[in-house]
């Protein structure tokens, strides 16, 4: 099976767009941001709690300590929360109906209960579909831009390792998609 595809800043402007249109457009954009700001699995956005995300004043928090329960790897896990997430998350807040500390973030419009990872994957799905980026675009593209995006800002490799709760640099270095541009221009350095 391929890897999901990195998106492009304009690429995820019209996705965030499309959800924008979408009748629980501040939690879809969320759903998305939690994906490309955060570099979150879907079942690790799909487990998060609001005491997670939100502090006792229902502010968001700087960053958000994921249990291993809700890891891949089974180890917990400090996601560092980029402003423009941040910001999705102060406006999100208001139009919780379930506001209590183990309550779930991602909240089914039906009942308030936690969506599963399947439903958000059909989610991400939907979304990426109407902006015409399915189905070469996932639910995990957003984590792979982001690491794509760090690697190509020269971070640290084992900082964006750590970043993503990935145990092997190997496993990160996968994650990395190169373009021809930036080949070319990596030989060129060569003096």
């Amino acid at each position: 099976m391929p890897q999901a595809q990195v998106l492009s800043p304009s690429q995820f402007k019209s996705a965030m767009a499309v959800a924008n249109t979408t009748r629980h457009s501040l939690r879809n954009q969320l759903v998305l941001a939690l994906s490309y700001y955060a570099a979150l699995r879907v079942g690790e956005i799909a487990a998060l709690d609001i005491g997670q995300v939100y502090d006792a004043e229902l502010q968001p928090r700087d960053t958000i300590v994921l249990y291993g329960r809700q890891t891949k790897s089974g180890r917990h896990h400090t996601v560092y929360v980029h402003p423009k997430l941040s910001k999705l998350l102060t406006g999100y807040v208001d139009q919780l109906e379930n506001k209590s500390a183990d309550a779930p973030l991602i909240q089914s419009q039906k009942n308030a209960r936690r969506y599963n990872s399947n439903a958000l994957c059909r989610l991400f799905g939907q979304l990426y579909r109407k902006a015409n980026l399915y189905p070469h675009f996932t639910s995990h593209s957003g984590r792979r831009t982001f690491i794509t995006n760090l690697a190509n800002a020269n971070v640290n490799p084992k900082a964006i390792m750590e970043l993503v709760n990935h145990k092997h640099l190997t496993t990160t270095q996968r994650y990395i998609e190169t373009t021809p541009k930036q080949l070319a221009n990596a030989v060129g350095l060569i003096k």
